[in-house]
């Protein structure tokens, strides 16, 4: 029988196709996703891998009495396979101060003039390298030789310590106490070289182990010695007192045996392995180690996964429209093979026979549609790769037709199209033989009962709207009630789960759902919303308002349906764009205003005034970032100095960046340098509130100065010109440039920010700077160059090009359910419709009729589905940026109005198309009996 039935429907492929395509839509809709967000995962991860300066780090310290280990480790590291090289460095502070020095054929001047007499602490760096090293890295050789024998010292110390190729230095410590005096001097230390350390070698020597343009503190001056092996191993156990040399294995590997980016999980397992392999190497030296491969690689692959759950959870209702499709094609076609039902019944077949016949030929539909839909959803794919320039992988049919993916895709794909033709099979196979041998088949006039289950759904679903529209967290508000008694906090924590888990998921959905089913159940409100639509076509009030209530219960699966489209495609409208505008502020504020300027250690402050003659540059403003604050109770602080007039009319400022507004703060600072702002981080873990008075100081003058009482004006949540990332709050202040100058803040390496006049452009700018400024100005950033750079972007892409398929998968599905309702309708109706004709209904107020039956039951919905798609972007855009540094905004662009109107027109011409076809029939072919 089962081969009868699929027989028969291949003679009809249409039905076949019409069953398949929600299967298709659904399948293609993850298939889509999961290729996007793979191809997003490998392009950021190859971004990621080419800013690293090493694979791992195997790091260490050893006291100044104990034996080097540096050859054992090398050795040890380079016997692991994947291994390519090991380069190691040591590394020993020395610190310049009245008791702590540094000589040059017995002078003391140079240490001097090196800490300003004293007024600041300078470390001297001292490392040890190899020979190879300088290579490695860039170094340039200024003066002098690569002569390994003596030691080699930056450009930064030569200059300011009056240092050249050929002198002889000595550290040297004096120290006087009550019970013992240290009078050490170091053996010579000849200088063969001078050399200036590129940045790659910086970051080497400093262990910045990832590569970035966008620091907030510009370069400082760079003061070292670089020395062999053997001679600083020397030099450190000839000293007075036991110190602690600290030491760094840097490790490169072969990326090509361990990293795959388009399998990150297999890549995982990997570097698992690799980093075991490095652990047991140096398990006997007591090193630890810092696989950076690993660490980057888990993290992407966590952001990954967290994206895919998100999205596929926002898809939720695409997948609820594509079931709801393939229930309403099961319903239509058991309608069409009601005779040929009936005749297997008379034959003496059961139903439980039929039942499982149908679920079966849902099955194959439900793997061709599959199929179908992983071929979509690798066309999607391939067409987002060409539009975002993304490299297509070598390996792209087994990326598509991988057995974890393709398995997952097709069980997706059959599960959906066997338990949406559960209900229509069992309608089918439990038609009587009378009935299904009937040949005019009457309309269906069921009513709509409101049950408890649906009253609970608009309860919980409006909930979920007041507490999105009211910008409510109840996750958030368990805080404020600390304290309150245990039988309130209990059931209010379940509350709170259900939301977080359920309700931020399903709220819209169960909301439309109860709303449309209220509704609908109320005859009058249905008539008084077609009185005003039908007060032009009186004539016609008595056809619309009857076939309006004629069956409650399909009209509210109508407006659910078409609600839920709407909703749907508003929603993806508004994240799309609140998203990429949260990108582009969040961009600027890492800015700070139209440009952002770096300027090399020793630039003044004034250097802004010669910036503002630029053409193209409205006016300029300082910023100094520094480290060297102390709080008293709080202890050390980074601080911000600045001018505050200027930055009030330069900086990138939003209202909600401080409280009180920062314009306001401001203009207190400028009048009254006693007054300083404090981050969000500080009052929280100090309890401190504007008003408080706090007392600070400089931690770099010598000797230390007393601490300074202000008065804190604000707390700031947002700085412009710093780093914009919810995890990294910190400590900071931020006060005028009167008040660090007071207090002896170091105020030598300030960054510049820019405001650009009106219609400038900021690359050529930024480009007319740089060229007129070339030794002061180390970099500049833009926001195009923010956003080209930041890893967020290749995600944010993949996310709106996901939620705009999800867009057009909704429309389309619910398109085709409304056409597949009409069809039915139709279908139902033709008797009693070609009856009206034969009694004088003119074909042009039939049409009018129909037309404004569409139109009422698509604006009833419409205004539905708008209410729930603004009112849950609004919740989930405020949900997911409510720890982002920027505040999130809702934004309506002029897509949504697109959106908006296109869908509506869309949704009544497939709703209106197969009533306004049917009068093509003649009254004779309407009503006669077959």
């Amino acid at each position: 029988m089962s081969l009868y039935l699929l027989k028969t429907w291949w003679r009809s492929p249409s039905r076949a196709l019409a069953l398949a395509l929600g299967v298709l839509l659904a399948v293609s809709m993850f298939c889509d996703m999961n290729l996007n967000l793979t191809a997003t995962g490998a392009h950021m991860l190859d971004g990621v891998l080419s800013n690293l300066y090493a694979d791992s780090l195997v790091y260490y310290k050893r006291s100044s009495s104990e034996n080097w280990t540096i050859e054992e480790i090398n050795r040890a590291l380079t016997s692991i396979e994947e291994v390519v090289d090991v380069e190691a460095i040591a590394y020993l502070p020395f610190f310049l101060q009245p008791t702590s020095y540094l000589t040059a054929d017995g002078s003391k001047k140079p240490s001097v003039k090196l800490t300003e007499n004293f007024s600041k602490l300078v470390t001297l760096s001292m490392y040890a390298i190899s020979e190879e090293f300088p290579s490695k890295v860039g170094m340039s050789l200024l003066e002098g030789s690569w002569n390994f024998t003596g030691i080699l010292v930056s450009k930064d110390l030569a200059e300011d310590a009056s240092l050249k190729a050929g002198d002889t230095v000595r550290l040297v410590i004096e120290m006087e106490q009550p019970n013992y005096t240290i009078h050490w001097t170091s053996c010579p230390l000849p200088i063969t070289g001078v050399i200036e350390p590129s940045e790659n070698a910086t970051a080497y020597l400093t262990a910045q182990i990832y590569r970035t343009k966008y620091l907030v503190r510009p370069p400082r001056k760079f003061y070292a010695m670089f020395f062999p092996y053997e001679l600083l191993e020397n030099v450190t156990r000839s000293f007075p007192f036991a110190i602690q040399v600290s030491f760094g294995h840097y490790v490169w590997a072969r990326r090509s045996e361990l990293v795959d980016p388009w399998n990150l999980d297999a890549t995982k397992e990997r570097l698992d392995l690799f980093e075991a392999r490095l652990r047991t190497a140096v398990q006997p030296y007591g090193a630890e180690v810092f696989c950076f491969l690993r660490m980057a690689v888990t993290a992407l692959s966590g952001m990954i996964d967290f994206t895919r759950f998100l999205l596929g959870a926002l898809s939720f209702p695409v997948l609820l429209l594509c079931w709801y499709l393939v229930v309403t094609t099961g319903h239509l076609i058991s309608q069409a093979r009601r005779r040929e039902i009936g005749l297997l019944k008379v034959r003496g077949f059961s139903s439980n026979s039929i039942l499982a016949s149908y679920i079966v030929i849902a099955l194959l539909i439900g793997l061709g549609g599959s199929l179908l839909g992983v071929l979509l959803g690798s066309l999607m794919f391939y067409g987002y790769c060409s539009m975002a320039n993304l490299p297509l992988p070598s390996n792209l049919l087994g990326l598509v037709f991988s057995t974890p993916t393709l398995a997952m895709e097709v069980c997706l794909g059959c599960f959906l199209s066997v338990v949406a033709s559960i209900i229509p099979a069992r309608t089918a196979a439990r038609l009587s033989p009378l009935e299904a041998t009937r040949e005019y088949l009457e309309a269906e006039t069921s009513a709509i009962k409101v049950s408890k289950w649906v009253l609970l759904a608009l309860i919980l679903g409006t909930l979920k709207m007041v507490e999105w529209a009211a910008d409510f967290d109840p996750v958030e508000f368990l805080s404020s009630l600390r304290g309150a008694p245990f039988f309130v906090i209990v059931p209010y924590f379940m509350y709170a789960m259900f939301d977080a888990l359920v309700l931020n998921f399903l709220g819209p959905v169960l909301f439309i759902y109860g709303i449309s089913c209220v509704l609908i159940a109320n005859k009058s409100f249905l008539l008084r919303v077609a009185d005003l639509f039908v007060r032009p076509l009186k004539s016609l009030k008595s056809v619309i308002s009857g076939n309006l209530t004629r069956n409650p219960a399909r009209l509210s699966r109508v407006t659910f349906l078409v609600a839920v489209c709407l909703a749907f495609s508003l929603m993806t409208a508004l994240l799309i764009a609140s998203f990429n505008d949260l990108h582009y502020r969040s961009s600027k504020v890492v800015v700070g205003s139209d440009l952002r300027v770096f300027v090399f250690e020793g630039t003044e402050l004034a250097f802004g005034e010669n910036l503002s003659r630029v053409e193209g540059v409205s006016v300029s403003t300082p910023v100094v970032y520094g480290l060297g604050a102390e709080a008293k109770l709080c202890g050390r602080v980074d601080y911000y100095a600045v001018d505050p007039e200027t930055f009030a009319q330069v900086a990138y400022l939003e209202r909600n960046f401080c409280d009180p507004p920062f314009e306001e703060c401001l203009e207190r600072m400028s009048a009254n340098s006693s007054y300083i702002l404090i981050s969000e981080a500080l009052a929280d873990e100090y309890y401190l509130r504007v008003g408080d008075t706090l007392w600070i100081r400089s931690q770099t003058c010598i000797p230390l100065r007393e601490f300074i009482p202000v008065k804190i004006c604000g707390i700031v949540r947002t700085m412009p010109g710093s780093a914009v990332s919810p995890f990294a709050k910190t400590p900071f202040i931020v006060l005028s440039l009167d008040l660090a100058e007071q207090m002896g803040l170091d105020l030598s390496a300030p960054y510049f920010l820019v405001k650009l006049t009106d219609g400038s452009d900021p690359r050529e700018v930024a480009q007319r700077i740089r060229e007129e400024f070339p030794d002061q100005v180390a970099s500049i950033s833009t926001v195009e160059d923010v956003l080209a750079e930041s890893p967020t972007t290749p995600l944010l892409s993949s996310i709106c090009a996901f939620l705009d398929h999800c867009s057009i998968c909704t429309v389309l599905a619910a398109s085709c359910g409304l056409l597949l309702i009409s069809i039915v309708n139709v279908r139902e109706r033709m008797y009693e419709l070609g009856l009206m004709r034969s009694r004088g209904f003119s074909r042009r107020n039939a049409v009018k009729a129909l037309v404004y039956e569409a139109v009422i039951v698509v604006f009833l919905a419409s205004v539905v589905g708008v209410l729930s798609g603004v009112v849950s972007a609004n919740g989930l855009i405020h949900m997911m940026g409510r720890n982002s540094a920027v505040s999130p905004n809702l934004i309506i662009p002029l897509f949504f109005w697109l959106v908006l109107f296109g869908t509506f027109g869309l949704l009544v011409a497939f709703y209106s198309l197969p009533l306004v076809l049917f009068f093509r029939k003649t009254v004779v072919e309407t009503i006669r009996f077959r």
